[in-house]
């Protein structure tokens, strides 16, 4: 039951960032730039919640790259595409695909 009540929850929170990000274009703000925003504030929330587990397990930083890599690359790369599809298709079609 839970993880039915979860996935409704993460369904309505993906359609809301839709039209959240078409109300941003609505004011002529630029979506490289408001990809980028996103992605960095993210970056910012994942870096504050995994510091303590990093320090507590003993993480060495150098054995973190690849994870760093991938972590810059794909979220990046997918909001900005993401954002792109929102202001040219439109907030329904770019959630729907």
């Amino acid at each position: 039951m839970a993880a039915v009540l979860l996935a409704a929850l993460a369904g309505a929170a993906f359609g809301a960032l839709a039209v959240a990000v078409r109300l941003g274009l609505r004011r002529g703000a630029d979506a490289e730039i408001g990809a980028l925003v996103t992605t960095s504030v993210a970056f910012v929330a994942s870096a504050l919640v995994a510091s303590p587990s990093a320090a507590e397990e003993g993480v060495h930083p150098g054995e973190l790259w690849p994870f760093f890599v991938a972590g810059v690359i794909v979220p990046g790369a997918s909001q900005i595409l993401f954002t792109l599809a929102v202001r040219d298709a439109g907030a329904s079609r770019a959630a729907i695909l």
